[in-house]
């Protein structure tokens, strides 16, 4: 008769369990209804700090030693009884007088003793900890760095418009000017560099143009002068204008613009956005919402395209996704993007804003 595959060799069934018990990587201790001691593992010894034997022979209350708050040994005392099968944490000192984190799980034998398994999660709680700080310090940068280049942004377009556009337009005139005179001239000669100033004269207005567009594009004045409704309002008619994509805008804020970062951040993000639609969405229109609601600032971008994937949500090119998402969570809100095949794509976002103020009566 074939040997059933499931059956022990032929071993004592206490070796195989006292060899188990002290090799497994977790510890583990047996707990009578006396709330002593009765069984640990060399995981439970090593973590803990006292042998079986010490605690036998010196009487040690481990639990008073681990827990010496009585409330938060009570709490410890009630866990066990439970013995639920559910994972909870606590942080014992142990012998050392080291206090580690651990998680454990407590269930009970039919007489009445109670398991308990337990993990050291003090390195993974260090490390938690350490990546939550690596992260906040990641965005405080990010967040500095954005700042910087917002200022940068601003400085440039403010040469690009005061500096440059204002030499461009003075050799306008002087190029003007010279046209004038020459083309007062009958000459032959001169009849010929009336076409060559009047070249100049164009060259000179496409040049204008393009400074003016660049200074724009990189900190819309509008924006920093009559707010963001009326930036979003701009930057919607750009895109219609360079795409034929019809782009509506419908805002309701209240007269109290918000702040410069939380204007800046929207208006990119919008930016960002109306990109996006241009490149991907295959959209005939497109809705741009701004409105206030609950102390939130509520943003929505919604085209008629072809609607984005998930893939795309979470793909390696969706940085532009990613960064509108940061730019939402540095100033504590939240963003969403989700779309429907067919029938196009829907990006919120939500922000905190101060609360508008309250002009006195009169006033």
């Amino acid at each position: 008769m074939e040997k059933d595959v499931h059956e022990f060799p032929e071993h004592d069934n206490k070796e195989i369990f006292r060899q188990i018990f002290d090799h497994v990587p977790v510890m583990i201790n047996l707990t009578g209804k006396d709330r002593r001691i009765k069984l640990v593992n060399r995981a439970w010894e090593r973590t803990i700090g006292w042998t079986l034997e010490e605690i036998r022979r010196e009487s040690v209350d481990v639990f008073a030693e681990c827990f010496p708050d009585p409330r938060y040994r009570r709490d410890v005392y009630d866990f066990i009884a439970a013995a639920s099968g559910e994972w909870g944490e606590f942080t014992p000192r142990v012998r050392d007088g080291r206090v580690i984190d651990t998680t454990w799980c407590e269930f009970a034998l039919s007489d009445g003793t109670v398991v308990g398994i337990g993990r050291d999660t003090t390195a993974r709680k260090r490390t938690e900890v350490e990546l939550l700080d690596s992260r906040e310090q990641l965005r405080a940068l990010a967040a500095h760095l954005e700042a910087v280049r917002e200022e940068e942004r601003a400085r440039i377009s403010r040469e690009l418009h005061d500096d440059l556009g204002q030499a461009l337009t003075g050799l306008r005139l002087e190029l003007s000017w010279l046209n004038g005179r020459l083309a007062r001239s009958s000459s032959e000669a001169n009849r010929t560099l009336v076409e060559h100033t009047r070249s100049m004269i164009e060259l000179v207005d496409r040049t204008v143009e393009t400074v003016r567009r660049t200074a724009t594009e990189l900190r819309p004045g509008i924006l920093d002068d009559f707010g963001l409704a009326a930036a979003v309002e701009w930057q919607a008619a750009d895109f219609q204008r360079r795409t034929h994509i019809r782009c509506h805008v419908m805002a309701s804020l209240r007269s109290r613009a918000p702040d410069r970062d939380t204007s800046t951040a929207v208006f990119r993000i919008v930016q960002e956005g109306l990109t996006n639609v241009a490149r991907h969405a295959r959209a005939s229109r497109v809705l741009v919402t701004l409105r206030e609601s609950d102390g939130h600032l509520l943003v929505e971008v919604a085209d008629d395209g072809r609607g984005i994937s998930e893939a795309e949500q979470s793909g390696i090119g969706s940085l532009g996704l990613l960064g509108m998402r940061e730019r939402a969570q540095l100033l504590g809100g939240e963003f969403t993007i989700g779309g429907v095949p067919g029938r196009g794509t829907t990006l919120r976002v939500r922000l905190p804003v101060a609360p508008a103020s309250v002009s006195p009566p009169g006033g």
